[in-house]
């Protein structure tokens, strides 16, 4: 005959043996409810992608905009509004360059894949620029 539950209790207070702590298997329950929680959150953030910015589109400084000619409108006209405006100074000049900012980043959680495109603009026109990017179908080959 299998015993009762208060003779198994009986049972293990002679052994010493305490009875479970019921608050203790609450914290227990609450803790493994909240590592599946997260575990479920986490794993679904794995594949999400994201995007931030507008992609600019280097090439289109070539083919659109002419150094020394095109001004400052002519430039937001192709690219949009720059994501920040500063200066830079050049030994070549004897004042600060306006400098623009264009950022463009793509990825998901694990891996992220950016843009920096710099526009000089110097007595409101276009002089230039210079561009980084971690995105493997802009990296182009160096100009011949």
């Amino acid at each position: 005959m299998t015993p009762n539950i208060e003779q198994r209790h009986q049972r293990c207070r002679r052994s010493g043996i305490r009875k479970p702590d019921p608050a203790l298997f609450t914290c227990l329950a609450l803790l493994c409810a909240t590592m599946a929680f997260i575990s479920v959150v986490t794993s679904g953030c794995v594949g999400m992608q994201y995007r931030v910015g507008t992609r600019p589109d280097p090439s289109a400084l070539e083919t659109k905009l002419s150094v020394g000619k095109s001004t400052s409108e002519e430039v937001i006209g192709v690219l949009g509004t720059p994501d920040g405006k500063g200066a830079a100074m050049f030994t070549m000049y004897s004042q600060p360059s306006q400098l623009w900012s264009y950022y463009y980043e793509e990825g998901t959680m694990e891996e992220a894949r950016r843009i920096f495109l710099f526009v000089f603009i110097n007595d409101d026109r276009y002089d230039g620029y210079m561009w980084f990017s971690s995105l493997p179908e802009l990296s182009t080959e160096p100009r011949k």
